[in-house]
């Protein structure tokens, strides 16, 4: 088992924040049915000036998939956006709690709808699709006796894109938005279909 201070420090140093410095951790209220909160922390101008990143710690301890060897799987999110928007953080909260119920799992070209709707800051881009991390250093996945930690990103797309993957599946979504090469960094963005 990995302690919430080594799944930070393992995380911080993939964002390539130097060990001396001490994360911004922001505690998340419980969601509903009784779960419990979650921590982020928040790296500023991460991976570049004017973008904040953002991990989850801990929601690692929840059941998700089992992986082969009879280890059980646990996945720490991320993601990044301009600094302006904090409404990111109500999205990865939004979606570490989905897997926190038990009712979800989630592994690669995951989306779950709608997890940035209804907040203060309006977005062109509610959705949140999960990939494997490509912003930062590469992370590799913590593993022990029974457990395996790895970390996926939280890309948040358009209503046109999450249709688009609906009829066309995430990979041909995926290709798009390779081709496109958006600006995930803004919540603003035009859709790329």
């Amino acid at each position: 088992m990995f302690t919430a201070r080594q799944i930070t420090r393992h995380t911080m140093t993939a964002f390539g924040v130097a060990p001396s410095v001490e994360p911004k951790i922001l505690l998340s209220p419980g969601g509903e049915e009784g779960l419990p909160s979650l921590n982020l922390i928040e790296c500023d101008n991460i991976p570049q000036c004017g973008v904040t990143s953002y991990a989850t710690i801990g929601m690692s301890q929840y059941t998700n998939l089992s992986t082969g060897g009879g280890k059980n799987l646990g996945v720490e999110l991320l993601a990044a956006a301009g600094s302006n928007w904090k409404v990111i953080q109500s999205g990865l909260i939004g979606s570490a709690l989905n897997i926190a119920s038990g009712k979800h799992s989630i592994w690669p070209d995951t989306i779950f709808p709608d997890v940035m709707s209804g907040f203060d800051q309006a977005v062109s881009v509610p959705h949140a699709l999960f990939v494997l991390p490509f912003l930062w250093n590469d992370i590799e996945d913590l593993e022990s006796d029974d457990l395996v930690i790895t970390w996926l990103m939280m890309v948040p797309v358009s209503d046109q894109e999450f249709l688009f993957a609906e009829l066309n599946g995430v990979q041909a979504l995926n290709a798009r938005l390779l081709e496109a090469q958006p600006d995930v960094f803004n919540l603003m963005r035009p859709s790329v279909i």
